[in-house]
């Protein structure tokens, strides 16, 4: 309904839409071409429809969404949408697209410390350990597969940041005070993603709601989808490790590669052409 009254009225980013719809269909290519084997018979060609309509529905999802949600959060609240504008339009190298970023790979990376110390306290405490943390099994299957799951994550990192958003931009204009917005998304979220009635959950939830919102807020929409993309797709996608000897260490060396091209990338991008290390910064 939304979507349809924006659509009439002539309002919302189109192209950016347009581009965001691609950049999901682009993406559920790659699951499907990568991660599977394929030859040529009959039955490829109902998997090959199959795909396709998949893809047209999950990047159609997100068009609509976007038309819809769009208009009223720049209307409302433009600061959200700066640096993702930028980038949907193109500027892959505006310092401010560079900076949120940056900004999205220290808090992702921030996150997910946390919740791995989290793991820790009911020992220091006395308690039994919780349930040990496990990597999905695409981790093992090969270059392929890793792909192919990566792309994956990427669409379900647009979908977790979209959802933030809507999340937020609905409690904003219930409530009308950005503070009360706050309040009202870190309560939702931290009941909302408990997997269980443990204490130490619902504390973690309620921090990591607490960085996700101040994060959304402060920087916007781009910085909490690199913030996502950062932890979901790299940090818990990849097992990390620092013992070349291990038979895993080829796959968390693309992990860690992956990690630092996407920090770099907004690091170099966010100084906005100046050099690293300035003459300013030695004459001082």
């Amino acid at each position: 309904m939304l979507a349809r009254r924006n659509l009439r009225l002539g309002r919302g980013d189109r192209r950016g839409a347009s581009r965001l719809a691609v950049l999901v269909f682009a993406a559920n290519a790659v699951v499907w071409g990568v991660g599977a084997h394929h030859s040529l018979n009959l039955y490829e060609f109902s998997l090959f429809l199959t795909f396709l309509g998949s893809g047209l529905v999950f990047s159609s999802f997100f068009w609509v969404l976007y038309i819809a949600l769009e208009p009223y959060v720049r209307q409302r609240w433009p600061a959200l949408l700066v640096s993702w504008s930028r980038l949907l339009a193109g500027d892959f190298r505006d310092p401010l697209v560079g900076r949120d970023v940056l900004a999205g790979c220290l808090f992702g990376a921030l996150m997910d410390a946390f919740k791995r110390l989290v793991w820790f306290v009911p020992v220091w405490l006395g308690d039994p350990p919780t349930q040990p943390l496990a990597g999905p099994d695409w981790q093992f299957l090969g270059a392929r597969a890793i792909i192919a799951a990566v792309s994956n994550n990427v669409i379900i990192s647009l979908f977790i940041a979209f959802f933030f958003l809507f999340v937020l931009f609905f409690f904003r204009a219930l409530l009308r005070k950005e503070w009360a917005a706050a309040i009202a998304f870190v309560l939702f979220n931290s009941v909302f993603f408990a997997s269980s009635g443990s204490h130490f959950v619902l504390v973690s939830n309620l921090i990591f709601s607490f960085g996700t919102v101040f994060l959304l807020i402060r920087l916007g929409l781009l910085a909490t989808v690199a913030q996502v993309v950062f932890q979901v797709c790299l940090l818990d996608g990849f097992p990390l490790t620092t013992q070349g000897s291990a038979w895993y260490a080829g796959i968390s060396m693309a992990g860690i590669l992956l990690m630092a091209a996407m920090a770099l990338y907004g690091f170099y991008t966010s100084l906005g052409g100046r050099p690293v290390f300035g003459g300013a910064v030695f004459e001082e």
